[in-house]
């Protein structure tokens, strides 16, 4: 494949698939390597959640931020650079910009120092790169292309804007954006395709992957809907394996309402006003429910 030997002979691999490793072992594991008087200049994780501990969750703010806080520790540490494998979201990323890519809680895109988003073109075999970075000097998008030997190499000849799906017609016509309106009564519509309790990270997720609206369009909604009654907001039982401290229920004017056990119920708070474009509504929202936030 081009790469040479001697570079070969500097990798080593520590296999995941079948075992119990994780971030913490890992740890212990390489500080015994450095007892042993050899050093990692570059650390890759492959993927991140493989190496996730036991009941963490990657939808919880709280506990993705500890993992990157491990992470950073080990960097410091081992005075290496960690590079940290990690899964988009679903739906087309085409649109979306490159610290949103990442599937998760919002610390996936906060904690890093560099964002390196990898998505497909539509030209056969080349990938456009994309570099989101803290520090550095910026760094402009790029295209890669896999050879006949499985190598990827630099494809300047190509477009990194050429996205794949990029504005993709979505059948809401010219202008496609959903107002505020419009997002609330779709989501009205199609309650019964949510799965509460709903993590706020989670929920606002399901709707923009079925709606043509931006997260701040789809956060106003949220409020609109809670001070409406449509939705509340309770506090995450530990107990029941809930780890977001705050959850969406149906509220007391949505035909789905159960009222809660005990006083867990929080008061609605203010609502934004934003404004959007208006188009027709979508027929469906899915999602599952994850105890995270």
């Amino acid at each position: 494949m081009g790469v040479p030997l001697d570079a070969l002979e500097r990798l080593d691999f520590l296999l995941q698939r079948g075992g119990t490793k994780d971030l913490l072992r890992l740890e212990r594991q390489l500080r015994a390597i450095n007892d042993a008087a050899k050093h990692y200049e570059v650390i890759i994780i492959d993927a991140l959640y493989k190496a996730l501990p036991k009941d963490v969750d990657e939808n919880s703010y709280g506990q993705i931020t500890g993992i990157y806080n491990q992470v950073e520790k080990i960097a410091r540490e081992q005075e290496a650079a960690v590079i940290l494998v990690h899964h988009t979201s679903k739906g087309n990323q085409a649109n979306k910009s490159v610290t949103d890519v990442g599937s998760g809680a919002g610390a996936q895109s906060r904690a890093p120092d560099t964002h390196l988003a990898l998505r497909p073109t539509n030209e056969d075999n080349v990938i456009s790169v994309s570099c989101c970075v803290r520090s550095f000097r910026p760094v402009e998008p790029f295209c890669i292309i896999r050879d006949f030997g499985g190598l990827w190499t630099l494809a300047p000849q190509y477009d990194p804007n050429d996205l794949e799906g990029k504005d993709a017609p979505t059948g809401h016509g010219d202008n496609d954006k959903m107002s505020i309106d419009d997002v609330v009564e779709a989501v009205k519509s199609n309650l019964d395709n949510l799965e509460f309790p709903m993590a706020k990270t989670h929920l606002v997720e399901t709707i923009r992957e079925n709606v043509t609206a931006s997260k701040n369009t789809i956060l106003s909604a949220l409020d609109i809907l809670r001070r409406d009654g449509v939705f509340e907001i309770r506090k995450g039982d530990y107990s029941k394996g809930q780890q977001a401290s705050k959850l969406f229920y149906p509220g007391p004017n949505s035909p789905y309402y159960i009222p809660p056990e005990d006083a867990t119920k929080e008061t609605v708070g203010k609502t934004t006003s934003l404004t959007a474009v208006s188009s027709d509504l979508p027929t469906e929202l899915s999602g599952n429910s994850e105890d995270a936030q």
